[in-house]
């Protein structure tokens, strides 16, 4: 299984934050670029960077530096945060033919346009379902639709997907350990690759993950804070 470091833009910032919210950051970094090189020099083979500005609508974006880090990183990238429109994911996929592009909110409210974007990009179009209090959340976490696990990942078979982005809302920078439950569910559910995303902090959480069939872990708050080192983590996988 791999471990994806996290990198959060938000304000020109590379951030960590407690279950979502910009009012509580944990951690915080005016060099973005900085952070994305420490990551791929350490060895990890895949970032995953999110602009939670463009996901919380806050009238910025991030994209310079999305690009900055897109254009150096000599690893695949998955990009997400604000994806609804087919414009900006091909910005970001057709001069990056190795990155990913994460789509949450408009893959849940509108499927004919989810069917036409994996048609375009098959095999690189990620899906975030991510799960607050139970059910899937959208509009950067401040919504949430009436649609459970199973159902979700029933709307999600068959299609050609680059995998599945599994967020625990409520565990999100709190480092309390995955919901293995959830990711077992999505692992027997469908046919794509699982990412596990949300409380991850030791190396015990990721060989759970690792047992329940999960084949990547996105890990951002433990890492930041030093409670999971990222070499240690790699070797325990290896």
């Amino acid at each position: 299984m791999n471990v994806i470091p996290a990198i959060d833009l938000y304000d020109g910032h590379a951030v960590q934050l407690r279950g979502g919210n910009p009012d509580q950051r944990i951690w915080d970094s005016d060099e973005p670029v900085e952070e994305a090189r420490r990551w791929w020099e350490l060895g990890a083979d895949a970032l995953h960077i999110v602009d939670l500005d463009r996901a919380l609508s806050s009238g910025r974006d991030n994209d310079d530096l999305v690009h900055d880090i897109v254009d150096e990183s000599p690893v695949p990238v998955e990009i997400g945060g604000g994806l609804r429109g087919a414009r900006p994911i091909r910005d970001l996929l057709d001069p990056h033919p190795t990155a990913k592009a994460i789509v949450a909110t408009r893959a849940w409210k509108d499927r004919p346009w989810l069917d036409h974007i994996c048609e375009e990009f098959p095999g690189r179009i990620l899906v975030g379902l991510e799960l607050k209090h139970g059910t899937i959340a959208v509009e950067g976490w401040t919504e949430r639709t009436k649609l459970t696990l199973e159902e979700g990942l029933h709307r999600l078979d068959g299609q050609d997907l680059g995998g599945v982005l599994l967020t625990d809302i409520d565990r999100e920078g709190k480092m309390m350990g995955p919901n293995i439950d959830t990711a077992e569910t999505a692992v027997e559910e469908l046919d794509v690759p699982i990412i596990a995303s949300g409380g991850i902090s030791t190396i015990e959480h990721l060989q759970d993950l690792e047992a329940a069939g999960v084949d990547a872990a996105v890990v951002g708050t433990a890492l930041y804070t030093g409670d999971l080192d990222f070499e240690d983590a790699q070797e325990a996988l290896a």
